[in-house]
């Protein structure tokens, strides 16, 4: 799955939260997400989403979840 996402450009793979959070308050919009792979859960990925207060929003996808489901 990771191999077919490193061609987006929301995916930046395995970076910390303040990384994510600091490229989405940098170059991103209101409404601007990221996908990251999880540093504190490995397999799993967080979602992040600048919003219109200037807050980050964070989803957590636990990917074994994911898969069970589908």
């Amino acid at each position: 799955m990771m191999m077919m996402m490193m061609c987006f450009r929301w995916y930046h793979g395995r970076i910390e939260r303040d990384v994510a959070e600091k490229l989405l308050m940098e170059s991103g919009n209101v409404d601007s997400f990221l996908v990251r792979e999880s540093v504190t859960h490995p397999g799993d990925y967080t979602i992040e989403v600048r919003c219109h207060d200037d807050s980050i929003m964070r989803v957590h996808v636990d990917y074994k979840v994911v898969l069970q489901t589908m």
